[in-house]
């Protein structure tokens, strides 16, 4: 690129905001100064630098958009994610507006409200798991390993309502004083009994089963346990 007219550069340059560019340029002839830019060649009593490096200059001193906010400030008001956590969601593309800019990191505002009201939430909801486990609850997980049952199986029952839980923080939670109950289907149920499944269907429909219970699915399921009486 040719040589350009310093001053003209900075004052006429719309890139730059009209109110920014006597301070941008009195910035540039600072670091000239301090022997950090490399000084202009005066030609006729005005000074003249090369093009690349004045847009250099102003990219490495470009006003950061008033949408970002830097990473570190958003630590410094939500230490409970560590600093490490943060950094590592930037670089990975988690947080979808981190950017480095002269070397920080930035947010958009916007981005960094939504992920704020996250970690409150999150907060929220490990309080509230520890609420449930101070009024007796245990992790499903749990609960299904002290009855010696599939976790899976287990964690499908709960979701078809086969058993009442809370859930807090994604965990699923169960009082550990919970009876616990071997459901299987009323079709697995006749085949065991060899028993006609419309007659039980019928039985389960008519309220004949002690245990049946209908699932959100609209499935029937009864203790295995539970003896024909019908």
């Amino acid at each position: 690129m040719a040589l350009v007219r310093v001053k003209r550069f900075f004052m006429s340059n719309e890139n730059i905001a009209e109110e920014k560019r006597g301070s941008m340029y009195a910035l540039y002839m600072t670091e000239v100064y301090a022997g950090k830019a490399s000084k202009p060649q005066m030609i006729k009593g005005v000074g003249y630098a090369e093009e690349a490096d004045l847009l250099a200059f102003c990219e490495r001193h470009a006003p950061v958009d008033e949408r970002l906010v830097k990473l570190s400030a958003f630590h410094k008001q939500h230490p409970q994610i560590t600093e490490g956590t943060l950094w590592s969601y930037a670089k990975s593309g988690k947080l979808k507006t981190a950017q480095k800019i002269n070397g920080r990191w930035y947010i958009d505002r916007d981005e960094a409200e939504r992920f704020a009201r996250q970690l409150e939430n999150r907060g929220e909801q490990k309080s509230l798991k520890s609420g449930f486990k101070q009024q007796g609850y245990i992790s499903a997980q749990e609960y299904a390993a002290n009855h010696q049952i599939d976790y899976q199986q287990f964690l499908r029952q709960l979701k078809e309502g086969l058993f009442p839980f809370e859930k807090a923080d994604d965990v699923y939670l169960i009082a550990k004083n919970t009876p616990f109950v071997r459901y299987i289907s009323l079709n697995n149920y006749a085949k065991e009994h060899d028993i006609p499944y419309t007659k039980v269907k019928r039985a389960a429909d008519n309220e004949l089963l002690k245990t049946a219970v209908k699932a959100n699915n609209g499935r029937w399921y009864i203790d295995t346990e539970e003896e024909p009486e019908f």
